[in-house]
């Protein structure tokens, strides 16, 4: 008797099949991932939100020998951006800063 005659044959899967579960997975995490990332208004607010801006003084920082205060932002747009060395889209986004200036 051929062992390999008498074993019992394994039903093997459609390789698709596989792709599909990995896929749905895939998408739950996702979706997971998504909804517990909290939705806009559920964080909370800092305590300095709304308040007015404290005194602030801005050194020159090409150019200028003259420094920049609140006051002579007052009706301006102005953005304060945060950037680190590390942060690669910081250094993405410098170009797109330097041409609204």
């Amino acid at each position: 008797m051929n062992p390999i005659e008498t074993s019992p044959t394994r039903r093997r899967r459609a390789p698709w099949v596989n792709l599909v579960v990995l896929a749905l997975l895939a998408a739950a995490l996702f979706t997971l991932m998504f909804l517990r990332g909290g939705r806009v208004g559920d964080a909370q607010r800092h305590r300095a939100v709304g308040l007015a801006l404290p005194a602030l003084e801005l050194a020159p920082l090409s150019g200028s020998s003259t420094s920049v205060t609140l006051r002579d932002l007052r009706g301006k747009v102005a953005v304060v951006n945060f950037w680190a060395t590390w942060c690669g889209p910081c250094h993405r986004e410098l170009p797109d800063l330097a041409a609204l200036a």
